[in-house]
């Protein structure tokens, strides 16, 4: 239409207008620097400024298709229009370029170029300079339906809303042929076309169309039109001719990148002859301009949901990353830290703000940093992309000293190109020392059980040691048999032999008493020169233990009988025994104590053994009442007991009565 300018614009290039002395940029740079001025993101006074002033986001010659700004704008008699390539606006400002239109009416174009030149501008600078004389008065209906649909692209290629622009489509539709209803229907997966948008089609239902005619516009790839479809033998018959008694039917498939994507649908039951050459000739352009916007929302909508997948995936993995127990550390080819999670930090005493975006080795100590340097030089060189090291321990993170142990792995592109190294460091600080601490705590139960195996028969000196608590400084009453065995014989010995000879006597014979003690699952309370004494009772309890006691005794005589006949050496055990209650326990202080029992028990025992002859076993007839059926002996008389006025009975043990029970031995 005459007096009207129509531009369409990509890239760098502007066009402006002079009228009235104001010059006015009818087009938007399509530069990475503009939509940020645009969105608000970058002041206007620092984009000519901005490093990234320079990148172009839309351009001619790098993809099949490219989206066209459009633009119409009606023109005055005495306006100047300028179309100028970014060599001149980059190197003249706007003030400078209005003063020259102004000044030059011939050869604008040419002071402008030399503007340029003279202000140092190196790029090629391409000027368009049209003064408007007078406006046009013809006026073409169809150059104006044509002004229309650019209006109408335009729009469209400004929706990036999948539903909205549907909308918007079938409303542009309707307004330019004048049907009475229409469709937009896409193809979807299978290739059957699905109405998206629709006009008038039936309340709550897109299903009254003619598909034959929708289905021969998608796959002959060309527009149908129906002059009357009633008078048309191929579609007279169809459903949804006959049923909706449609007439005129214009279809125009949506061609985008030479694959059908959908079809424009539009019909009338009013009256024949509706749509004719222009009517066809529009919907063609106007169906590309449909297909780019829609596929342009679609992308857009992809693109979207893309985004939000790779936002949420990357929320999970920093969430995984921040939430694990090992620290993870990455870093990029040149060493520098690009990850460091909260476990990290922990583990070396640095946060990750101090770390990120610092060299590696400035960040860890140096014996840590050269450890892991080692861990990805050890990867690299065996071209692995994961391994395993050996600890490393040493002060860090105010602790004198951790033990750490390392994962290494490589970080590779979808190409497999090195991209860095991730560092997975497991603190195993507590858990050695935990088990050194379990190896010296198992170091001296073994020291304490060889200990009481020394004092107690083994079962006795297991059961203490799993019950730590039989063993605490202080003592209990309860009753027990006391044992006191004493070697005679032993002084006339030592006599007649040197005191290696004697040392080796005693031991044996002592080892002889204690192996009998423990068999009868006694404690030796402890050794009295030539002699010792014995617990029975405690401090695990057993079966009759006066019995127990009895028992030891004749094995000890038994044992050194024997030894006696094969040596010759006139030595023998004098052995007492009394029962009673005692106060049983550990006795002394925290640094040094005793297992042994105190009270008048003990006392009689040691007086009984005192008055034992070699080879005898004198009992007390309080011991002697509970063994009584199971033991053969005589009585002899009374012996009085220091700090005692009533006289002790006394009874000598001959042997075990025979009852018919087999006597087992523990």
């Amino acid at each position: 239409v005459e007096n009207r300018l129509y531009i369409g614009h990509v890239g760098r290039s502007r066009a402006y207008t002079l009228r009235d002395g104001t010059l006015t940029q009818l087009t938007r740079d399509h530069t990475w620097v503009a939509e940020r001025v645009l969105a608000g993101e970058i002041p206007p006074d620092d984009a000519p400024r901005h490093p990234r002033r320079n990148v172009i986001t839309r351009c001619l010659g790098i993809k099949d298709s490219i989206l066209i700004d459009t633009i119409d704008i009606d023109i005055l008699p005495d306006d100047v229009i300028l179309f100028c390539s970014d060599g001149l606006h980059r190197a003249v400002p706007d003030g400078v370029i209005q003063q020259l239109l102004q000044d030059h009416r011939a050869g604008a174009a040419a002071a402008l170029v030399d503007e340029a030149n003279r202000r140092g501008g190196e790029d090629n600078i391409t000027t368009v300079v049209i003064h408007v004389d007078a406006p046009s008065q013809q006026h073409d209906s169809t150059v104006d339906r044509l002004a229309i649909v650019n209006r109408i692209g335009r729009e469209l290629a400004m929706s990036l809303d999948v539903e909205a622009t549907l909308g918007s489509v079938i409303k542009q539709l309707i307004a330019m042929t004048g049907g009475e209803r229409g469709a937009v229907l896409l193809r979807d997966d299978s290739g059957a076309l699905i109405p998206r948008a629709a006009h008038n089609l039936g309340p709550g239902t897109f299903e009254d169309y003619s598909r034959t005619v929708a289905t021969q516009a998608l796959s002959e790839r060309t527009p149908v039109v129906v002059a009357n479809a009633l008078d048309d033998p191929s579609l007279n018959t169809a459903m949804s001719i006959v049923g909706l008694s449609l007439r005129s039917i214009v279809c125009v498939p949506m061609i985008l990148k030479e694959d059908a994507i959908g079809v424009l649908y539009v019909d009338s039951a009013a009256r024949s002859n509706v749509f004719d050459q222009t009517d066809i000739d529009l919907l063609v352009s106007f169906a590309s301009l449909a297909a780019t916007a829609i596929e342009n929302a679609r992308l857009h909508e992809t693109l979207i949901l893309r985004s939000r997948e790779l936002e949420n995936s990357r929320a999970r993995q920093e969430s995984l990353i921040r939430s694990l127990s090992s620290g993870l550390i990455a870093i990029d080819n040149d060493g520098v830290v690009t990850h460091w999670n909260p476990a990290a930090a922990d583990t070396l005493g640095v946060g990750a703000d101090v770390a990120l975006g610092v060299r590696l080795t400035d960040v860890l100590p140096s014996a840590l940093a050269s450890w892991i340097a080692n861990l990805a030089i050890q990867v690299e060189l065996d071209a692995q992309t994961f391994m395993m090291s050996h600890e490393w321990e040493g002060p860090v993170g105010g602790r004198d000293r951790a033990i750490l142990a390392g994962r290494v792995a490589r970080i590779r592109d979808v190409d497999g190109q090195d991209e860095g190294t991730v560092f997975i460091l497991n603190d195993r600080t507590d858990v050695v020392l935990l088990e050194e601490a379990r190896r010296a705590e198992g170091a001296e139960r073994d020291k304490m059980r060889e200990l009481f195996r020394r004092y107690l028969a083994p079962s006795v000196a297991e059961r203490l040691l799993n019950s730590p608590e039989a063993i605490r400084l202080g003592g209990s009453r309860q009753d027990v048999t006391i044992m006191f065995a004493d070697v005679r014989g032993f002084s006339g010995f030592s006599e007649r032999h040197t005191p290696e000879e004697v040392v080796a006597m005693l031991n044996h014979y002592l080892a002889l008493a204690t192996q009998e003690i423990f068999n009868e699952l006694g404690t030796l309370d402890k050794f009295l020169g030539d002699g010792v004494m014995a617990i029975f009772g405690a401090p695990v309890p057993v079966p009759n233990p006066e019995l127990a006691a009895v028992r030891a005794a004749l094995a000890m005589r038994a044992s050194l009988d024997r030894l006696r006949n094969d040596t010759g050496v006139r030595v023998g055990f004098g052995i007492g025994l009394n029962a009673g209650p005692a106060v049983v326990g550990n006795i002394g202080t925290a640094q040094l104590m005793n297992y042994t029992a105190i009270g008048d028990v003990v006392n009689v025992a040691a007086r009984l053994q005192a008055e034992a002859r070699s080879g005898e076993v004198l009992i007390s007839e309080t011991a002697l009442d509970r063994v009584r059926d199971a033991v053969i002996y005589e009585e002899l008389s009374d012996i009085y007991v220091k700090g005692r006025s009533i006289p002790v009975t006394t009874y000598k043990l001959l042997g075990m009565r025979d009852t018919g029970v087999s006597q087992t031995r523990r």
